[in-house]
């Protein structure tokens, strides 16, 4: 069940993989292109003297482009960032520890021990419980401040994701099954930990913040 889990998993992120190369190549080189056209013709316009009401019309049309083009940009990150693939996980944790400070909740990352080589597999996982976290952090936690604290030790590498915001009860956490309908990034988390052989402990209590830890035993 955990090779068919495991299969399943890959399957999943090489279609995020080509969801996000669509994206890039057609849908956002496409705004770029209509984005660049009503710069152009803006400038054209501008020489005119247009009512003021059709050129605020005019310029709600450009800020619609530009932030649609963000939009689609932020989706083919978030489907598969190029990072993780160029840069490797550190870096690609660390640009999800900006990202939420961006989103509103400061976060910091540490990073302490040798970088080791790990599995594609176990890579994505982490991001992805990594993303996860700091989504329901920025969602639900209320929190004033978050970090991420990546630590390679010689057979062993250990993630903390922290939080100060309002908690939950961890009992309730346990008591998650796989056909609830709540608590469904915990349970995806929970998941992803045990596909590539790692512990996670989720520690929370009402008003006391939260803490994910994983633990990944690394080939010797």
């Amino acid at each position: 069940m955990r090779d068919y889990a495991s299969l399943i998993t890959r399957v999943q992120e090489e279609e995020r993989r080509r969801l996000a190369r669509e994206l890039h190549d057609d849908t956002a080189q496409a705004l770029i292109a209509l984005s660049l056209g009503l710069d152009g013709l803006g400038r054209a316009i501008g020489k005119l003297d247009l009512p003021q009401k059709d050129a605020q019309w005019f310029e709600n049309l450009q800020n619609m482009a530009d932030h649609t083009l963000e939009g689609v940009r932020r989706a083919c990150r978030d489907l598969r960032p190029s990072i993780l693939d160029d840069l490797g996980l550190r870096a690609a944790l660390e640009w999800l520890s900006d990202n939420s400070s961006t989103r509103g909740v400061p976060c910091t990352f540490t990073c302490t021990g040798v970088p080791r080589n790990i599995s594609p597999e176990s890579e994505i996982a982490i991001f992805r419980i990594v993303q996860e976290a700091l989504s329901n952090i920025w969602r639900h936690s209320q929190a004033a401040q978050a970090s991420v604290e990546l630590n390679y030790l010689p057979h062993l590498l250990q993630l903390t994701i922290c939080d100060n915001g309002k908690g939950f009860s961890a009992k309730q956490y346990l008591a998650l099954s796989h056909d609830s309908q709540s608590g469904l990034g915990l349970i995806g988390i929970r998941e992803r930990a045990m596909l590539i052989g790692a512990t996670l402990t989720i520690d929370s209590s009402p008003g006391e913040g939260c803490q994910v830890a994983l633990s990944l035993p690394l080939s010797k």
